[in-house]
């Protein structure tokens, strides 16, 4: 059973308020399952983004944008990509630029661990945490 709408739109005004950078993927395919992986900076460390890949492609022009967004509070923005066309990767790159906690929520333990497993080695310095709740 999903969250009520309502529900859903309240949290992400409270973690926009704290300034909480909210990822939702795929969210609308769960059925009881709510996953969430948090990135939040340590002790004052800004988010480093660790690897040997750069932006390429129509990434820089899509991190830009929603960087852009987040900058002009737009409540919500969406990247489409099939699989392994680098979302994760640009996700990364956002959280980089805006330095900002972030909440990503997934529809399922896989998908959230394969999440986490690929944030941690994105920013091995900062903290990732992964939380499965039965909802």
């Amino acid at each position: 059973m999903l969250a009520p709408r309502g529900f859903i739109d309240s949290l992400f005004a409270v973690l926009r308020r704290l300034r909480v950078l909210c990822m939702i993927v795929d969210l609308w395919m769960a059925q009881d399952v709510a996953v969430v992986v948090m990135l939040a900076a340590m002790a004052q460390i800004p988010f480093k983004l660790v690897s040997k890949n750069t932006p390429s492609g129509d990434q820089p022009a899509a991190i830009d944008t929603i960087v852009r967004g987040l900058d002009d509070g737009a409540p919500f923005q969406t990247l489409l990509g099939v699989t392994g066309s680098g979302k994760t990767f640009t996700m990364a790159s956002v959280i980089e630029k805006v330095n900002r906690p972030t909440l990503v929520m997934a529809p399922n333990k896989t998908l959230a661990a394969q999440l986490f497993s690929e944030f941690r080695k994105l920013f091995p310095d900062n903290a990732v945490e992964y939380f499965v709740s039965y909802y």
